[in-house]
């Protein structure tokens, strides 16, 4: 598969987690992103691509949970979403904590709350609940990662409130190790705020392509775990028990 692959060690930049601190309030909508049309379809040829944005966006805000969590940070809210029968998050949104809490205020049925407290780590920015997955495994895996310029939606609980779903772009792949990361890292032509953390990137046929990780100020660009990683991450033997808040 023919991607691009830039550095950009030039312009290293801290990157802000995608976390919302339970002391601050709701994120307003993000200022200049452009609201979802329910009748236009996600690409031109739209009679061989019978999937609208407004089904996308649904199925974004049925797959994306809420995690709230006590952690070595305090008090903190994201998102994650269910992958092969495992819900996934972010390491930095759990880190230390001794349980957090999983719900879905989106989703059509209602919020599902529900207490998690067995969580493990196996590799890089990723964390496994190992604990019964939380509601019905609504997202499916594409089977290889997106291309440089194909149109991905990201999902995630901005401000911790319902689920934005927000349209973008993947702008280029790179070595995590500039962002504190292990393996490639996708940067997405799209902005996101606090409580996007551990969101899904989905492709414009609403598979998994990715997690999101983080928010570069500087190059305005969002950082997110392709789906080839994620996919063998979860797959991966060995894991490690939660570290406490050292």
């Amino acid at each position: 598969m023919l991607r691009a692959v830039v550095g950009v060690a030039a312009m290293w930049a801290a990157v802000a987690m995608l976390v919302v601190g339970a002391g601050e309030s709701a994120f307003a909508m993000l200022a200049g992103v452009a609201g979802l049309d329910a009748d236009s379809h996600l690409v031109d040829d739209a009679a061989d691509r019978p999937t609208t944005v407004n089904e996308i966006a649904a199925l974004a805000r049925e797959g994306t949970l809420r995690v709230s969590g006590r952690t070595c940070a305090g008090q903190m809210l994201g998102s994650g979403f269910v992958l092969q029968g495992l819900m996934l998050t972010n390491r930095h949104l759990v880190e230390g904590a001794t349980e957090f809490k999983v719900d879905n205020p989106s989703a059509p049925s209602g919020p599902i709350p529900a207490t998690l407290t067995a969580i493990h780590r196996r590799a890089s920015e990723l964390d496994l609940v190992s604990a019964a997955p939380v509601g019905a495994e609504i997202l499916v895996a594409a089977d290889e990662n997106p291309e440089v310029g194909d149109l991905i939606y990201v999902a995630g609980h901005a401000g911790g409130g319902e689920t934005l779903v927000v349209a973008g772009s993947v702008h280029l792949f790179d070595t995590g190790s500039p962002w504190g990361y292990g393996g490639e890292v996708m940067l997405l032509d799209v902005a996101t705020t606090g409580g996007f953390s551990g969101g899904p990137v989905l492709d414009e046929e609403g598979r998994v392509v990715g997690m999101l990780q983080g928010f570069s100020p500087t190059l305005d660009l969002t950082i997110a775990i392709p789906v080839e990683s994620l996919s063998t991450w979860v797959s991966g033997s060995g894991s490690a028990v939660r570290a406490d808040c050292g």
